[in-house]
């Protein structure tokens, strides 16, 4: 129901940077990567100072296969807003990149900046999860899991994994991720712990 709302308000207004955002969010929901990335493109041609679609964009670039873009654009986003609400977002957009990349103590730190700024955000809570696990900290891995769970008990690993798959370019899923959501939200040993062996195969992507 929202694109031809949103198409109406750009026939009417072409130069309305916020329909163009949220049209470019529409097509990330609809697992249209370059379209998505088309409209948040326009967004930010309209209003070079529009906080929100750099942000959005570096989400969508790191989905893509352009990590490096994807960092810068957060970055930016930051750089233009600090204080937006929208900032703990943007940390974990850089910080889901950062795990990808493997550099999994700087992505801790931004994902743990992210969970601070939005506690109750799910999905960075699921990913502060995910970072504890490919770290080798499956105790806090679980602990992080179980407080997910808690809070969001429809928010399953399945889901999760679901709604990273969909939204990517195909090719580009966020392996590294994924692996870490299995490890933290996925079965356990007999030990009571995470199959570490999904963890070391991980670091290999």
């Amino acid at each position: 129901e929202a694109e031809p709302l949103l198409r109406r308000a750009i026939e009417r207004n072409p130069y309305a940077a916020i329909a163009h955002h949220y049209l470019g969010l529409v097509e990330k929901a609809r697992g249209r990567a370059a379209e998505s990335v088309a409209a948040l493109n326009r967004a930010v041609e309209i209003n070079p100072s529009f906080a929100p679609a750099y942000g959005a964009l570096a989400n969508m670039l790191g989905r893509m296969g352009q990590p490096q873009a994807g960092i810068e654009h957060a970055l930016y986003a930051l750089r233009l807003s600090p204080r937006d609400a929208s900032a703990g977002i943007w940390w974990l957009f850089a910080g889901e990149i950062q795990l990808e990349l493997g550099q999994d103590d700087l992505a801790l730190e931004w994902i743990g900046r992210a969970v601070a700024l939005n506690p109750r955000g799910p999905f960075g809570i699921g990913v502060l999860a995910a970072t504890h696990a490919l770290r080798g900290d499956s105790k806090e891995a679980r602990k992080v899991a179980a407080r997910l769970r808690a809070a969001q008990p429809t928010l399953t690993l399945d889901r999760m994994v679901e709604r990273l798959v969909v939204t990517s370019q195909a090719g580009h899923e966020p392996k590294r991720l994924i692996a870490g959501l299995r490890l933290a939200f996925g079965p356990e040993d007999e030990d009571g712990a995470p199959f570490l062996k999904v963890a070391a195969a991980s670091r290999s992507w």
